[in-house]
């Protein structure tokens, strides 16, 4: 803030030589206050009063749009987060100062989930004990970005058997699942989880062939009590297996 002097007479010399108040840094409505005078001529003059020698002013706040970067993964039992923001319409933090997010955004089943915060801060930069927050000068708005779990792929097959013809129905009740390659796409189990149960529909008593269908499977991660049913967390293929009864010779 700076002022200037009116009703000078001629070239007299006279300037503002004294302020209050005009040094503010933080947001926020003040008053600037001239206090004094100097010059070769300023003794022939005095200030006026208050009103012509005061003047309001304010510092608006800065402007800080931010927005959380979403990320995306196929499920594999931990959680999905990102530490990771973009600043939105050419806002920035004032030169020396630095922002500092604390994130709060997790998913860890399939699903999504905004990348949440739980606090913005803004900090001036430097080593000094205890940091020196400017937060309050800023008008900060948080867009939140997206977490996103893909369900993992899973193939279930069913047992196939075969036998010659002896007039009782063949049914084969077993199933299975690839080896983990601890890859998204190798269609196995995630470490620490299991196949519970599954439903086979399949039975083959005369001569000829039949499919051994698997459906409604249930898949946990854990034991006893405690487990926990995560068949929402795969995409399943279910694999036919073949009954087979050969004629009686």
């Amino acid at each position: 803030v700076t002022a200037s002097i009116a009703n000078v007479c001629g070239t007299d010399q006279v300037s503002v030589s004294g302020y209050t108040g005009n040094t503010n840094t933080a947001a926020g409505s003040y008053t600037a206050r001239v206090t004094a005078i100097s010059g070769e001529n300023a003794s022939d003059y005095t200030l006026e009063n208050a009103e012509n020698t005061t003047h309001g002013y304010t510092i608006s706040k800065r402007n800080l749009d931010i927005r959380t970067v979403g990320k995306e993964k196929v499920y594999d039992g931990t959680p999905l987060t990102n530490h990771e923001y973009e600043l939105l319409n050419s806002t920035s933090a004032a030169l020396g100062e630095t922002i500092e997010i604390t994130y709060s955004g997790s998913q860890t089943n399939a699903g999504g989930s905004e990348n949440t915060v739980s606090s913005v801060k803004v900090k001036k930069n430097g080593a000094s004990e205890p940091a020196v927050y400017t937060t309050d000068n800023y008008a900060i708005n948080v867009t939140e970005g997206t977490l996103t779990v893909n369900p993992k792929p899973l193939k279930i097959t069913a047992g196939s058997g075969s036998k010659t013809y002896d007039g009782t129905a063949l049914t084969v009740n077993s199933f299975s699942t690839p080896e983990s390659t601890l890859s998204d796409t190798d269609y196995a189990l995630v470490s620490g989880e299991r196949v519970d149960s599954v439903t086979i529909s399949g039975s083959q008593t005369n001569a000829g062939t039949s499919d051994n269908i698997p459906s409604h499977a249930v898949i946990k991660r854990g034991d006893g009590d405690n487990a926990a049913t995560v068949t929402d967390n795969y995409s399943i293929t279910y694999i036919k297996g073949t009954l087979s009864v050969n004629s009686r010779a």
